[in-house]
């Protein structure tokens, strides 16, 4: 169980969250619950008709109920500092036309902190 406080330090960062309750959704890996099989870069260029590219849309297919999932979008820059609590899912990319440092703060405040229903098989 971690929780966790990303800073910013340099360049920006933008940061997508998703909910426990949409772990399902998220397809979670079978030898590593927390991960997701979902290549979210692939997945955003799967749009509709022309726009999307093959990848993108075989991705979709492979994954459709990723699209009931909501996510929560933040942009971390110099001097924030954003708090992942256990069991949120999180991707972090760095702005395409900079560099971009963070450091991230791992804590686990109590061992009586319940286990979440993904890593029960």
């Amino acid at each position: 169980l971690c929780h966790g406080f990303l800073i910013g330090v340099r360049g920006t960062k933008r940061v997508t969250y998703f909910a426990p309750g949409d772990f399902r959704a998220l397809y979670p890996r079978a030898n590593q619950p927390e991960l997701s099989q979902v290549d979210l870069d692939l997945w955003r260029q799967g749009g509709e008709g022309a726009e999307g590219t093959a990848a993108g849309r075989a991705e979709r297919a492979a994954h459709p109920c990723f699209a009931e999932a909501t996510a929560w979008h933040a942009t971390l820059s110099p001097g924030d500092a954003l708090y992942t609590p256990p069991y949120y899912w999180h991707h972090v990319e760095t702005a395409a036309d900079e560099a971009a440092l963070s450091v991230l703060v791992p804590f686990d405040p109590s061992a009586e902190e319940p286990v979440h229903a993904c890593h029960f098989r």
